[in-house]
């Protein structure tokens, strides 16, 4: 594997490698400051705000220093309309269980019964 393939891996992932780490430390660090600052940090939603953020600006950021792909090496990555569909030739098997509406509302369903259960 080249420095090339390796650093697009790197890059790719680092905002999700970098989620942990952070968690981690504000969990460690937000106890131990001022209880006027550290309130907002304290509570799991609020930390994971944080991490969520910096995870953003981490794209953010690698975006900005990487070569931009060409309009051909993105032809099928980018959703559009088209993306939802599936091509007639799958169609066919895509029945009971392989097919994604069913498993949308399996989904839906249980995460709506958890949200109703534990409100």
């Amino acid at each position: 594997m080249g420095r090339e393939a390796i650093e697009k891996v790197m890059f790719s992932n680092c905002a999700g490698i970098l989620t942990i780490p952070l968690t981690v430390a504000l969990e460690i660090v937000a106890p131990k400051l001022d209880p006027s600052w550290g309130q907002y940090i304290t509570p799991f939603m609020n930390r994971t705000g944080m991490v969520f953020w910096a995870c953003m600006l981490t794209c953010v950021l690698v975006s900005l220093v990487t070569k931009p792909k060409s309009d051909e090496e993105l032809k099928g990555l980018i959703w559009n309309k088209e993306s939802l569909h599936v091509p007639k030739e799958l169609q066919p098997g895509m029945r009971g269980l392989r097919n994604p509406t069913i498993w949308w509302a399996i989904i839906f369903a249980f995460t709506v019964f958890l949200y109703v259960r534990f409100r």
